[in-house]
């Protein structure tokens, strides 16, 4: 159910959290993890004049080359065979991870999140909440140090369809690692339950 990831990148601090799943994953049959690093066009086309494209795209891909090849090697330290996807992709994060997370069928994408305030969210973007979004793949968003990831898991259900569907990951991983399931449903104020 979860022998497939793939782990998006900018390199920075926050993003390379994300990393720290991984040996809770490898807990429920991970097997691989694809990692996506995806040079930001956004960044520069709305600078004037002045920016050589070819030239930070051929920059950028130096850079990026390196730090996949280093985390490929911190990922196979952990037991998970590492697959850095090349070509390395040019344009928008969320297009480019949101298409490749879907074209390799992956089980499950996991984000870091810079965990910017809300205006800051809602003036610049942000890549984890564009991928959540657009996805119709499953995603983890990873915002700060992660301690025991399946240790208690909350599940919040809204008794919808949807939700039902996540229901089989939840049970899945319980069943694999024992962990406690504390199963949450919110009465919204003015709500009418029929059942």
């Amino acid at each position: 159910m979860f022998e497939r990831l793939m782990i998006a990148t900018d390199f920075s601090e926050h993003s390379l959290k994300s990393l720290s799943v991984i040996p809770h994953f490898v807990r429920v049959g991970l097997r691989e993890v694809y990692v996506i690093r995806v040079i930001n066009l956004n960044r520069i086309l709305g600078v004037a004049g002045g920016v050589n494209v070819d030239e930070y795209v051929k920059v950028c891909t130096e850079e990026a080359e390196e730090r996949l090849r280093e985390i490929s090697e911190r990922i196979k330290e952990m037991g998970v065979r590492a697959i850095p996807i090349r070509p390395i992709p040019v344009g928008d994060p969320v297009r480019e991870i949101v298409e490749k997370a879907s074209s390799l069928n992956v089980d499950l994408t996991v984000v870091g999140s810079r965990g910017r305030g809300l205006l800051r969210e809602i003036l610049l973007g942000s890549v984890s909440e564009g991928v959540v979004r657009r996805s119709k793949r499953p995603v983890l968003v990873v915002k700060g140090e992660v301690g025991d990831l399946f240790g208690r898991i909350v599940f919040a259900h809204d008794l919808k369809e949807h939700s039902d569907a996540v229901t089989k990951y939840v049970k899945y991983i319980a069943e694999r690692v024992g962990s406690e399931v504390l199963l949450v449903h919110v009465i919204e104020k003015g709500e009418i339950f029929d059942e």
